[in-house]
């Protein structure tokens, strides 16, 4: 059993994909720029209000944080149909954790950031291992079937997103398009223990149950909060 003080915030994110240093401070608007220098495609990262109408705009994300007044945050995150859809996905992954980077960072020290320090437990290996093995699968289900199967397809854009999302969180910016390719993404399979443990929060309880992992079942972070949430969850913020 864990005690110790309880730490939560609540964060609505509205996400409008109409498939449009890096982190700065307190940004609240940023955009992913496109560029044709042959013979690569360049991307730039802006933060100035007064380009929105820009015509190479591959991704815009506005934010308001208003935690302190309504108790709620909101995200929302544009692409253009002008460029393909996986670099639409992989941009607007990679705003949506920078423009909520200090909310971002702030979850994971919560919850799993504690959960599996270097060096890794026999449990941790456990789980990156079979988290890593599933990675591995998605990606290679997704590069054999995404030109003939609708659902393999997104798949392969919701990895792409978890790619920008992780990048953000590292603080990489890619400026070359033909840099994210197969063997950038193929990265996610050595990288199951960063952001994606967040992602995978509401399922992690099941994980480590099915594979056995009590240390994890049963352990808390510093601030005495378990590393695995409660199952239940309301039907307002369920994810689907």
């Amino acid at each position: 059993m864990c005690y110790g003080v309880k730490m939560y915030f609540t964060v609505v994110f509205t996400i409008v994909i109409s498939f449009i240093e890096i982190h700065t401070q307190h940004p609240s608007k940023a955009l992913i720029l496109a560029n044709s220098h042959k013979p690569y495609l360049y991307f730039d990262y802006v933060s100035d209000d007064n380009i929105l109408q820009n015509p190479h705009i591959i991704a815009m994300a506005v934010f308001k944080e208003e935690i302190n007044t309504t108790g709620w945050s909101s995200l929302t995150v544009s692409t253009s149909s002008d460029f393909p859809d996986y670099l639409q996905a992989y941009w607007a992954g990679f705003l949506e954790t920078n423009l909520t980077f200090s909310l971002t960072a702030s979850q994971w020290a919560n919850t799993v950031r504690d959960m599996c320090p270097l060096p890794l437990s026999k449990d941790c290996q456990a789980l990156r291992k079979y988290l890593s093995e599933n990675m591995a699968y998605m990606l290679n289900e997704a590069y054999k079937n995404d030109k003939h199967s609708s659902f393999w397809y997104h798949v392969a854009l919701q990895l792409w997103q978890l790619k920008g999302m992780s990048d953000a969180f590292d603080k990489r910016f890619i400026k070359r398009a033909d840099l994210l390719n197969r063997n950038y993404l193929d990265e996610l399979v050595d990288n199951v223990m960063g952001i994606y443990l967040l992602q995978l929060n509401g399922d992690l309880g099941d994980l480590v149950s099915a594979l056995s992992l009590p240390t994890l079942k049963e352990g808390c972070n510093q601030n005495g909060h378990p590393f695995i949430a409660s199952s239940s969850c309301s039907a307002l913020i369920k994810v689907v």
